[in-house]
């Protein structure tokens, strides 16, 4: 679902992720749900380090605070989406 704001504009929603790790695998792993990207600060409040298995190539990898990533999606999340955190 996509929402517009009262100003026109569509809302944006802010999500973390990281990258695979595994050599020639592109995915990008959603792990958390951050809301409305129009927020001034976010909280990340995960356990570092952390290991998360590839939703393609199902290999499982350790990742740091430093591997994290912010997108800003004109979406939000599908149904039956959990956080991984």
């Amino acid at each position: 679902m996509t929402l517009t704001r009262g100003d026109g504009k569509r809302e944006m929603y802010c999500y973390c992720y990281v990258n695979c790790k595994t050599r020639g695998c592109k995915e990008r792993q959603i792990l958390k749900f951050m809301g409305p990207a129009d927020r001034r600060t976010l909280v990340i409040d995960l356990p570092f380090p952390f290991k998360t298995r590839c939703g393609t190539c199902r290999e499982i990898h350790q990742y740091r605070v430093d591997d994290l990533k912010m997108i800003e999606l004109p979406h939000l999340p599908p149904p039956g989406f959990e956080d991984k955190f």
